[in-house]
């Protein structure tokens, strides 16, 4: 049977840009869509609602907007279970390391200063959903628990709830999910 382009654009990892400036998200997104389903936001609270409904695979933002900047966006998304995963690269317009270590500190994985290279850009996020990847398939090969105390506590409750359900012959992803505060589109994007 052959696919529907819905369901192709599906299977693409999903990149949401956030950034006051509608030129540079159209720019990016243009520079993104071939290989990336791509969502928007125009400043971080709207960043951080889309992020947190529609879970994308990486956020590239902005740092200097209005109503919430990237750093406190950055920040809420990985201090929440839902999106603590989500791999989140900051742009910025000032190359000072105070600022730097300040996004960082948020929990940015990665910081690009602007201007900046396309061919930088690709690579980085080619190379941050590369390494999720990864990441992923060694936890669920090792059990090994994962570097952020957040992934730590929701690996350690779904394992918690999985082990109490074993003799449970209708567990679901729905009633696991439940049970973590989690729906099952969160859960199995987790």
């Amino acid at each position: 049977p052959t696919r529907r382009s819905s369901d192709l654009e599906m299977d693409r990892p999903t990149i949401l840009i956030v950034d006051d400036n509608s030129d540079l998200r159209t720019f990016i997104g243009t520079l993104l869509e071939g290989e990336y389903r791509i969502l928007t936001a125009c400043n971080g609270e709207e960043g951080l609602e889309k992020a947190s409904r529609e879970l994308p695979d990486l956020v590239v933002s902005d740092v200097m907007m209005p109503v919430m900047d990237g750093l406190q966006m950055c920040r809420a998304l990985k201090d929440q279970l839902a999106t603590s995963h989500i791999p989140v690269i900051l742009l910025t317009a000032k190359s000072l390391e105070d600022q730097r270590a300040q996004g960082y500190d948020s929990g940015a994985d990665a910081y690009i200063s602007k201007p900046f290279s396309e061919r930088v850009l690709l690579s980085r996020i080619g190379n941050l959903l590369k390494s999720r990847i990864l990441l992923k398939e060694h936890y669920l090969e090792t059990g090994e628990s994962a570097a952020r105390p957040q992934e730590n506590d929701f690996l350690a409750r779904f394992r918690s709830v999985v082990r109490g359900n074993l003799s449970d012959e209708n567990l679901s992803v729905e009633q696991i999910g439940s049970e973590l505060g989690l729906s099952r589109v969160q859960l199995y994007r987790k």
